[in-house]
């Protein structure tokens, strides 16, 4: 197949990929607004005592996510930049063969496990921190 085919298909997908991604995060955000205002005009309808309107109204709210994400995120992928490299250096086994990726991912594994222990550092520190906070 023509190398040139293969990126104009490959920038085609990625950048509709992308606009599907957004007009997605837009119609949920949408429906969700929508949602919270209807359970809003319900309870206000409907005089609904306060405290179970603080429940309907927190089903509604946020939850927080993992603060770890990027850094997963961040070392899953540089590792497994550095499988690549690792392997353009060494010439280990051929870039066409399966070989490459078994090398792409024991590093992007590695690059997890970096994570994990930087993560598990990052815990211990907080809760030492914040033990020392309440005394």
């Amino acid at each position: 197949m023509d190398p040139l085919i293969i990126g104009f298909t490959s920038s085609v997908l990625g950048i509709s990929c992308g606009i599907i991604a957004i007009v997605a995060g837009a119609i949920t955000a949408y429906k969700r607004n929508k949602n919270s205002t209807a359970i809003r005009q319900a309870i206000i309808e409907n005089h609904v005592d306060a405290e179970t309107a603080k429940l309907l109204l927190a089903q509604d709210a946020p939850k927080a996510g993992n603060p770890y994400t990027a850094l997963f995120w961040a070392l899953a992928l540089i590792g497994f930049g550095v499988g690549y490299l690792f392997n353009a250096v060494t010439h280990l086994v051929a870039e066409d063969s399966f070989g490459l990726w078994i090398i792409m991912a024991a590093f992007t594994g590695i690059g997890l496990l970096v994570a994990f222990f930087i993560k598990l550092n990052l815990d211990q520190r907080k809760s030492l921190k914040d033990g020392h906070k309440e005394e």
